[in-house]
């Protein structure tokens, strides 16, 4: 029995690769909400269907596709794709909004695009999630009731949220820093960001001033922590530092060898390390996407 078409709705080519690469199937058609060109697609939708619909988040826009482009589907299939809650728009700092303001155009057009299709009966709906309130949050959009719910197992983050599978040393380190695009995370600018690294090595340098090792985040900019010999960029992640660094980051979930984080806090523009006493966990990750794919193959999707 051949499995039906499938349309899958990511941000971009860097989001589909990062949380989707292990589901993609030729003749998957993808939909990206911050590549217009792709927007064509919605009006063959509108004519032939999408098959399945697979989301990859709960964002304004992954929530539009589902009540507007759903009813075009057989049935709809919710993935998550964040550990932590996403933040509300009243969270957000102003300087989000712009260092953020192309993104946000682009999710509003395609929301908008989604509005103009014609309404029709929901299909069945099912939510994948590895935290509560991911399950939460879509029965507030939704209702609940509306759809159907499978909890999983935590993914495993260096296999997850990655453009590939990342290497792990067990090799001893001083410091693991766990890298974001902090300018568009934070809404901070270059400059800020430099104080901010700038910070993480005087406070480091109190306890121990060995390199500092950097996992940068996909989207990240390149370069960034060439200024400093002591951060050292690279794809490994090492499981046994002294302490990890970061912010809000999924990679943090990693269960590392050590009990200590020293957590980036945000008040405005001032920048501080919180120290705090991890939850080690050194049980194997939960593999999220194993559940789906066996989940969604026993179904024919």
């Amino acid at each position: 029995m051949s499995r039906p078409e499938r349309t899958i709705i990511a941000l971009d080519h860097v989001d589909a690769q990062r949380f989707a690469r292990s589901l993609k199937a030729a003749g998957d058609r993808v939909l990206f909400f911050e590549e217009a060109r792709s927007w064509s697609e919605i009006r063959r939708l509108m004519r032939q269907g999408t098959g399945t619909l697979v989301v990859l988040g709960a964002r304004p826009p992954d929530k539009a596709a589902v009540r507007h482009l759903g009813p075009r589907a057989d049935q709809v299939v919710i993935l998550q794709h964040a550990i932590n809650r996403r933040r509300s728009f009243r969270e957000l700092p102003p300087g989000y909004f712009r260092a953020n303001f192309r993104k946000l155009v682009y999710w509003s057009l395609f929301s908008l695009l989604c509005k103009l299709v014609p309404r029709r009966a929901a299909p069945p709906t099912h939510v994948y999630h590895f935290t509560p309130d991911y399950r939460d949050e879509w029965a507030g959009a939704l209702g609940e009731g509306t759809f159907s719910d499978t909890p999983c197992p935590r993914p495993d983050p260096s296999r997850f949220g990655t453009m590939a599978d990342i290497p792990v040393s067990d090799a001893p380190v001083a410091w693991q820093l766990v890298d974001e695009p902090f300018t568009q995370t934070l809404g901070i600018s270059r400059a800020q960001e430099r104080k901010l690294f700038e910070m993480i090595l005087d406070v480091t340098t109190q306890t121990d001033d060995g390199p500092i090792m950097v996992k940068p985040h996909p989207r990240s900019q390149p370069g960034k922590y060439d200024f400093s010999p002591r951060f050292v960029t690279g794809e490994t992640l090492y499981s046994h530092p002294g302490a990890v660094i970061g912010y809000r980051s999924g990679l943090l979930d990693y269960p590392f060898a050590t009990d200590r984080q020293l957590t980036i806090e945000v008040d405005g523009e001032t920048f501080r390390l919180q120290s705090s006493i991890r939850e080690t966990n050194h049980e194997q990750c939960g593999t999220y996407l194993n559940v789906v794919e066996r989940d969604l193959a026993a179904k024919g999707y």
